[in-house]
């Protein structure tokens, strides 16, 4: 999936795709537009405070049960090796904890 945050393309394996599908099946069916869209034009990023090469992306969809954030995980590999991955994804009631890393103005 495309991110122009990160300037790059974010890989889903499909075994994360299965643990996506299978734990958080509240994302489904519409699971590749919402992730597509949160990292294409987050609400906001934070870094993760359990892995400091995680980043969170956020974005509040109103019409989501009733009004809810679909956080997507990415990580990182600081030394470039790897290309950018999605660990998991999910619906929030609130954000998770991280440090604010950007937010839409």
């Amino acid at each position: 999936m495309p991110c122009p945050f990160l300037k790059q393309t974010v890989r889903m394996s499909a075994e994360r795709e299965a643990h996506v599908l299978s734990v958080h099946s509240e994302l489904a069916p519409d699971w590749p537009a919402l992730l597509a869209q949160t990292l294409d034009d987050p609400d906001e990023l934070r870094w993760s405070d359990r892995d400091e090469e995680t980043l969170l992306f956020g974005r509040w969809y109103p019409e989501l049960l009733d009004g809810k954030h679909v956080i997507v995980v990415v990580v990182l590999d600081a030394s470039g090796g790897q290309q950018p991955w999605i660990v998991t994804a999910f619906i929030a009631r609130r954000w998770p904890a991280g440090v604010l890393a950007w937010r839409r103005s």
